[in-house]
């Protein structure tokens, strides 16, 4: 009797456990055909002791390619070349994935949290610490803290050290999964003016 008692409550306990929310939002943007993001990038530099901002998007798909704007700067990778776009300098640096010691721009990889990262909760539902696997791809952070908002169960923010030891924050505005892509805007379409630059 107490052996069906235990199985009963155990199944009853499985049946009406949350499902921790982080872990639907990681699934729900893994299995996406595309990502989209609007998010505010904040880069804080001790050394100088400034805070740099810049509004931007994202649209991130499952095999790779990514669309990534941030202020007027464009990051763009096709599945072949990663495009980088500086608006300032008018000027295009093409280079192909495998040469490409471009990082890995701002939220490219938050399709992929659960390939590239373990994650420890440090208060469930709201926020995460993730740690990098072994033999990850070094351009993405080693680590990051990531808050989930409890009220709309989306991600708020990312927080992170980049490759200039800086801390980096990724305040995300929105956040939306399609079934589909576009793949038109996975197309280089960049001034007819600007200089073109093969690494």
């Amino acid at each position: 009797m107490l052996r069906m008692v235990c199985i009963v409550w155990w199944l009853f306990a499985g049946a009406v456990a949350p499902t921790d929310s982080f872990d639907k939002i990681k699934r729900e943007l893994s299995q996406a055909a595309c990502a989209r993001f609007e998010f505010v990038s904040v880069i804080e530099s001790e050394v100088f002791e400034t805070a740099d901002s810049a509004f931007g998007r994202a649209y991130i798909a499952r095999d790779g390619r990514f669309l990534v704007t941030l202020g007027s700067d464009i990051y763009l990778n096709d599945g072949r070349c990663l495009y980088s776009y500086s608006a300032e300098n008018n000027q295009v640096i093409m280079e192909t994935k495998a040469d490409s010691a471009e990082p890995i721009r701002e939220i490219s990889f938050l399709t992929r949290l659960d390939a590239i990262y373990t994650t420890f909760p440090v208060r469930s539902g709201e926020t995460y610490r993730l740690l990098k696997k072994p033999g990850q791809d070094s351009q993405t952070p080693d680590s990051l803290t990531v808050f989930i908002d409890r009220r709309t169960r989306r991600l708020e923010r990312l927080e992170y050290f980049d490759i200039n030891d800086e801390r980096t924050i990724i305040h995300i505005r929105s956040q939306q999964s399609d079934d589909s892509c576009d793949d038109k805007r996975f197309t280089p379409d960049f001034p007819e003016s600007a200089e073109r630059i093969r690494l």
